[in-house]
């Protein structure tokens, strides 16, 4: 015997603000004639919102999704091992009522389940779905972005246990995904016609099931797993922004457990041309959530494209952000860089300007001096710091939060300072600081150039340098001093490079011996620069550029910047090249091809790309603070505190043609 089932299902709001995520709640009462069992469904929240079709509710930034005219909604009944699919139920316009919010229509239950005993029955709505094996296997494909009109479906399902000679039962109608809800404003001259995509900056899972290599992802509705079958994928199509307009987009997808990474927007234009964000979007904090909205707003400009908010205002270029602050120091990474600086309060600071025209966001590292800060291949910052107890600190970003400080301690009661910091391919921190009872034993010990590296796990300390002064008896005596700090690289596979002021002396009954010179320490070699009795040195910074080490340092007057080159046991400073302006210099950062030089000519800022030379005369730096140079990609910028209104600024270098 075949029963009628009447099921009434009444429409919902699916809510789209901005940023914010609201919960989508349908409610479908559900009437059976022949058995006269009524059956409920709802989503479970406390708000109606959502319905089963896609269009904007003037005035507002909610999408509506109502029943309409050729809805089908699929129904599958499982009795113990007996799973079969029902007639699919297609809506005519007289079994829509109350504008669009309910719908009434009759279902049938198959022969092969026993209406004395209870079963179960599935409903889908918005997906392709096939019973095999026990499964109720519905397509969670992801859907291309189109217009909100052409949406049709939005997938839900639900399940309802009816009990044998039960009267009244609910069936909890749950979205099995969310919504990517993308509007495009075009202000060119012309229309454009593209199809768009979200895609990651890094290479991340995906945080939605789409097809890979194993197949199509297919839900099932009675384990409630995912799994990939055979299939071939849909195809996005282009739409269509008008020029000088705005088009409103929405894509269906399934999220899985993942938290949504940094992503781009990608863009195929006619012709097979690619365009990809100038920015990007950083990464959630959480997992998207079924049954919610995320709305997201780009700006075609006719050459560029970037994410923005819903007022479609460019963001930003990076060059244009500014932060109150001292700077200390600045380290680049991909698409970001990150600054360590100080506000006058005695404490240690971090933040990140990132070339989607934001900055990260303030982090308080508690009292300190002497900040550096390192990037990793993981694009994952890490910062040193001496402490107010003369301890070096160290703390690393792992891309979702800053890890608790190590400190790295004197070996006998001294004081640590100075420090500066690189970090290999692993991701492991070498660190060179000043110890001033490193090493003890001599008659009277003086600040000695430590390195330190947690490969291993914790940090192993290692004796660089040993400073001290020696009596012989009478007049005789000696001392090797290394009374300036030190500077740090590591190269492509992981050895480091030391560099530091050396100064030692000798004296005897007839006269003294004063020999000034930059040492250069590696893993596997030692050298200096040239040598003099009077102290015509300095050093600045050390920086791998992908292909060597070069410093920046003083030798007799000269600034200057010189590769380290290693043979054998013996390293040396190579290919010299000076800066001829009067300067001092205080930070580098390169390519294999180009090389920025930053610091101060007098109390102006002053650039050196390879072979030019800048003074800008216009920008004053802020006393007692530092000047960086970076390099993201190609693009090269100096970092700086501005002593007009001491705010940290970057200026982008205009490299000749």
């Amino acid at each position: 015997m075949k029963n009628k089932f009447l099921l009434w299902a009444a429409s919902a709001l699916f809510v789209i603000t901005g940023c914010t995520t609201d919960v989508i709640v349908d409610e479908k009462p559900v009437t059976v004639n022949g058995r006269k069992i009524t059956l409920t469904a709802s989503m479970p929240n406390e708000a109606s919102q959502t319905r089963l079709s896609l269009e904007q509710e003037a005035g507002t930034k909610n999408i509506t999704v109502k029943w309409k005219a050729g809805d089908v909604v699929q129904f599958f009944f499982k009795q113990d091992a007996t799973l079969v699919a029902g007639t699919p139920v297609t809506l005519a316009e007289t079994d829509i009522t109350m504008e669009g919010k309910k719908a009434a229509f009759s279902l049938e239950v198959p022969t092969e389940i026993d209406e004395q005993s209870a079963f179960t029955v599935y409903s889908l709505h918005g997906a392709e779905a096939s019973v095999n094996g026990g499964k109720i296997n519905a397509n969670v494909s992801p859907v291309g972005f189109k217009p909100i009109s052409e949406l049709t479906d939005v997938p839900v399902a639900g399940k309802v246990e009816v009990a044998a000679g039960a009267s009244a039962g609910d069936v909890p109608l749950a979205h099995l995904g969310v919504l990517h809800c993308l509007t495009i404003r075009n202000s060119a001259e012309a229309e454009w016609v593209v199809t768009p995509a979200l895609d990651f900056v890094n290479a991340e899972d995906a945080w939605f099931y789409r097809p890979d290599v194993a197949g199509i992802p297919y839900y099932d509705l009675v384990g409630e797993t995912v799994e990939f079958l055979p299939g071939t994928p849909l195809s996005p199509s282009a739409v269509t922004v008008p020029a000088g307009g705005s088009l409103q987009l929405v894509q269906w997808v399934m999220p899985n457990t993942n938290i949504t990474p940094e992503i781009w927007l990608t863009a195929q234009l006619t012709g097979d041309i690619n365009v990809v964000s100038s920015n990007s979007k950083p990464a959630r904090s959480t997992a998207l959530v079924k049954g919610r909205a995320y709305h997201l707003y780009a700006l075609w400009e006719g050459t560029s494209l970037n994410f923005t908010d819903d007022t479609f205002t460019p963001p930003l270029a990076i060059d244009e952000l500014t932060l109150s602050g001292d700077l200390i120091h600045a380290a680049d990474g991909s698409g970001f860089i990150g600054v360590v600086y100080s506000k006058g309060d005695g404490k240690v600071y971090y933040n990140a300007a990132q070339t989607s025209g934001t900055w990260v966001g303030e982090t308080d590292f508690g009292t300190g001096s002497e900040a550096r800060v390192a990037v990793d291949r993981s694009d994952h910052p890490h910062v040193v710091f001496k402490t107010a107890d003369n301890k070096i600190a160290y703390l690393r970003h792992n891309g979702t939060a800053w890890s608790s400080p190590v400190y790295i301690e004197s070996n006998d009661a001294g004081a640590c300072s100075k420090p500066d910091i690189d970090v290999d391919a692993g991701g492991n921190a070498h660190i060179t600081y000043t110890d001033t009872r490193g090493q003890n034993g001599n008659y009277t010990d003086h600040p000695d150039i430590m390195y330190a590296v947690n490969s291993s796990g914790g940090f192993v300390k290692t004796v660089i340098h040993n400073g001290y002064y020696e009596s012989y008896g009478g007049a005789d005596a000696g001392a090797d001093y290394f009374n300036k700090g030190s500077y740090i690289s590591v190269d492509g596979v992981g050895n480091y490079y030391i560099i530091a002021h050396h100064y030692g002396f000798w004296k005897w009954m007839s006269g003294t011996d004063r020999t000034y010179s930059i040492a250069i320490t590696t893993n596997s070699a030692t050298g200096s620069s040239s040598v003099s009795s009077a102290d015509l040195y300095d050093l600045y910074d050390l920086e791998f550029n992908g292909t060597e080490v070069v410093a920046l340092y003083k030798d007799y007057t000269a600034n200057r910047t010189a590769t380290i080159e290693v043979s054998a046991a013996t390293a040396l400073f190579t290919n010299p090249q000076d800066i001829v302006t009067a300067v001092t210099p205080h930070g580098l950062s390169g390519t294999s091809s180009a090389t920025l030089v930053a610091g101060l000519a007098a109390s102006n800022l002053f650039t050196k790309y390879n072979t030019m030379e800048n003074t800008e005369s216009g920008v004053t730096v802020k006393t007692g603070t530092r000047v960086a140079a970076v390099n993201i990609g190609t693009d090269f910028f100096s970092v700086y505190t501005d002593n007009a209104d001491s705010k940290i600024k970057i200026l982008k270098i205009i490299i000749p043609l």
